[in-house]
């Protein structure tokens, strides 16, 4: 019996809506945001290199980034991950002792005489919130590796399926049942999320990498401490589009302003100014040409996708917002046409 178009596209999306339902009730969804960027690094690394080296497969050349994979896993879950863990606290525990020292000094040397009140005790209770939430992350930094872990065996079997198979065959074209249909529809579907997350997270993580690499040097050369947690949060919270490095950059002036002197002080703000204009350019030529939304839409998005899903959720705003305009704009063409 032929499928009737409407019913089968409503069955589509609820399959879908379902599974990602499902993803989100079972808290997968940072397993998904791993699977994610774990196809995006073998996807690039493969279509990049597949071409340039010379009597090479493609096959061996996935073997050889696979391995590479699993080196950098095992670096991240050996090494890490627990310095990861052990710094963290100390850290949070530092900024919550000394900020309102610090705070305090700073105002008095400047001649600022000011009481605070009950501002100054909303700020502490912000920022002890803030430490018991940052010792819960450290927490979970173990489930995060194994997660992680998972997401790479996971990505490994299915690129090697998907290069063994020969190419991404088609699941039923003309499908002519509805299980046909909805195999090919989640195909479709999951290809075009996955293009939008490229078309994002593909030059995001270019800039992060490039802010983590500069953090580090400018974490040597100013001799601030915890260098692993602050180059784990600069290069995490560098993910998120518009606000990320505004968050990452500020973490490390707040360090500079609490275990250092007004010099390095100076020498983090003057390195806030420079990356971030770096990052404007950057934006500009590599995801501003592409993405082209407003800012206020992408600003509301990540408020959204953070208030529901945390960090999770503040990297998937944007290519959700990506993949539902291009939803939409496909069903005004299509009733354009008709």
């Amino acid at each position: 019996m032929p499928l009737s178009p409407g019913r089968a596209q409503l069955a589509g999306w609820l399959t879908l809506i379902g599974l990602v339902a499902t993803f989100v009730l079972l808290g997968l969804l940072k397993l998904l945001v791993f699977l994610l960027f774990m196809h995006l690094v073998i996807d690039l690394l493969v279509s990049s290199l597949g071409g340039r080296v010379p009597f090479v497969s493609k096959r061996v050349v996935l073997y050889g980034v696979c391995v590479l994979l699993a080196a950098v896993v095992v670096v991240l879950a050996v090494i890490v991950a627990p310095r990861f863990l052990r710094e963290l606290p100390d850290y949070t525990q530092q900024v919550n002792l000394l900020l309102d020292q610090k705070i305090g000094a700073l105002l008095t040397s400047w001649g600022v005489s000011i009481d605070l009140g009950d501002v100054k005790v909303h700020v502490i209770e912000w920022g002890r919130g803030h430490l018991a939430e940052s010792v819960g992350l450290a927490k979970r930094a173990g489930v995060n590796v194994v997660l992680l872990i998972f997401a790479f065996a996971i990505t490994i079997i299915l690129a090697h399926e998907r290069l063994v198979s020969g190419a991404a065959v088609a699941v039923g074209t003309e499908p002519d049942s509805l299980w046909g249909f909805l195999a090919h529809f989640l195909e479709t579907k999951i290809a075009a999320f996955y293009g939008c997350f490229r078309q994002v997270m593909a030059g995001q993580v270019i800039i992060s990498a490039i802010n983590a690499l500069l953090t580090v040097g400018l974490l040597v050369a100013i001799g601030i401490p915890h260098k692993i947690t602050l180059t784990v949060l600069v290069f995490v919270f560098g993910l998120l589009p518009i606000v990320g490095n505004l968050i990452s950059n500020t973490l490390v002036c707040l360090s500079a302003l609490l275990v250092a002197g007004p010099l390095q002080v100076a020498a983090a703000l003057v390195f806030l100014v420079v990356v971030h204009k770096l990052e404007y350019f950057l934006n500009s030529k590599i995801i501003g040409s592409v993405v082209h939304l407003p800012v206020l839409v992408t600003l509301l998005g990540l408020l959204l996708g953070e208030a529901l899903f945390h960090i999770s959720g503040m990297i998937l705003a944007v290519p959700v917002i990506l993949f539902v305009r291009a939803e939409l704009q496909a069903v005004i063409v299509d009733r354009s046409r008709s």
